[in-house]
């Protein structure tokens, strides 16, 4: 890949590649960014929570944004996230809670979020983007976001 497996665990290389065959470079690439940004976010957008028992969900499904062409920073704003037990997540699947009208009706701008989403949209590589999705904590933790921004 790029030298740098050694940084991705096993089960998340397995899940590239499965990720590679199953979908087309396009919506891979979506997929990955809309679910990076509330990855970088999500410690200020939401109190701790188990993630053994809760998942973040996007009401709006990253799937049918993908097919309805929605901008990743809608798309991955705090009002189309909440906060959902595992199994209703898992239940939900690609289905949507919300109407691509409320999604639009609730999206309030945010400078942060543009200027993630302008940096993230600047590489076309899935294997960088699963990186910077596992490690974002550390990305927060350095100086923030600036690993990110920087590009």
């Amino acid at each position: 890949m790029n030298g740098i497996d050694d940084r991705l665990p096993q089960w998340a290389l397995k899940q590239l590649e499965e990720n590679r065959r199953k979908w087309s470079l396009e919506y891979r690439l979506y997929s990955l960014r809309a679910r990076l940004i509330p990855t970088i976010f999500r410690h200020l957008w939401f109190q701790p929570y188990d993630r053994n028992l809760w998942q973040l969900d996007h009401r709006f499904s990253i799937y049918a944004g993908f097919n309805s062409r929605v901008p990743l920073r809608v798309i991955s704003g705090r009002q189309n996230l909440q906060l959902i037990d595992k199994v209703a997540n898992a239940n939900k699947s690609k289905s949507c809670s919300i109407t691509l009208a409320e999604l639009y009706a609730a999206y309030i701008p945010d400078p942060q979020v543009n200027a993630i989403e302008k940096n993230i949209l600047a590489t076309d590589d899935d294997y960088t983007l699963w990186q910077w999705s596992l490690f974002a904590h550390s990305y927060m933790a350095s100086d923030g976001l600036s690993t990110i921004h920087d590009n």
